[in-house]
């Protein structure tokens, strides 16, 4: 993003919409839906240059008045009006596991987090007709998320979380839309398992990290087509049995 002399956004830079039009026409080339993530915790980390592009940074753009007008104003809505009735994007998600924004070194105030966040779940529901979404780092801070009106939560887990966090049934959580399971690691051992566990626990849906990303918790094995195969075959064989019932 463009930014002025106080650090204020004052518009998306010159690769935004080109590198996303880019993302939407390989998705449409593969027949694939997306979710776009418009924000990421590493937002607030402490700042640093890399290659002369600074990273992080902008814990100022959730925490002061200015910021967040600047930001959902002059990059957000521009971006997400553009893209607001493109089919291939089934959601969106505002922000990335906002939750690590609350902690140390970055340390952003709870209710200055929240209103960003409240901030921009209304403009994007305002300019789209996509549902959102913020992606929740787990179940243990979803009052960050609960008043914000999301058209659907997403918690995320991993295998350091403990299975009890992963196999609690999602009606406990007391939430007012559906959940689905949104992030869980491709390197597990036990994919087809994790997959039954969040479909027992009630969750609408669940996401591997990742296909491309080559962090120690990215994949995408085979197991996963073969659980998807699994799960056709049964619903078929179930509408079989309907067909002969009938």
């Amino acid at each position: 993003m463009r930014v002025d002399a106080d650090s204020l956004p004052v518009g998306p830079d010159s690769s935004l919409f080109a590198d996303t039009d880019a993302l939407i026409a390989t998705a449409l080339r593969h027949n694939t839906r997306l979710m776009p993530v418009l924000l990421d915790f590493h937002l607030c980390n402490p700042p640093r240059v890399i290659d002369g592009v600074q990273l992080g940074g902008r814990a100022h753009l959730m925490t002061s008045p200015q910021g967040r007008a600047a930001l959902i104003d002059h990059v957000l809505q521009p971006l997400v009006e553009r893209y607001a009735n493109n089919e291939t994007i089934a959601a969106w998600d505002v922000m990335n596991e906002p939750e690590w924004c609350l902690d140390p070194p970055r340390s952003v105030p709870f209710e200055a987090l929240q209103t960003f966040l409240r901030m921009a779940v209304e403009r994007v529901q305002a300019a789209a007709r996509q549902p959102v979404t913020v992606g929740s780092a787990g179940t243990w801070r979803l009052d960050l998320v609960r008043p914000l009106g999301l058209d659907f939560y997403q918690v995320h887990w991993y295998e350091r979380f403990g299975w009890r966090a992963l196999e609690g049934p999602v009606a406990a959580l007391g939430l007012d839309r559906p959940v689905i399971l949104g992030e869980f690691s491709g390197r597990s051992a036990r994919v087809a398992s994790v997959l039954d566990a969040a479909q027992r626990a009630g969750y609408r849906g669940a996401l591997v990290w990742s296909v491309l990303a080559d962090d120690d918790q990215s994949g995408y094995p085979a197991e996963i087509g073969r659980w998807m195969r699994a799960q056709a075959d049964t619903s078929l064989n179930r509408g079989v049995r309907r067909d002969a019932r009938s």
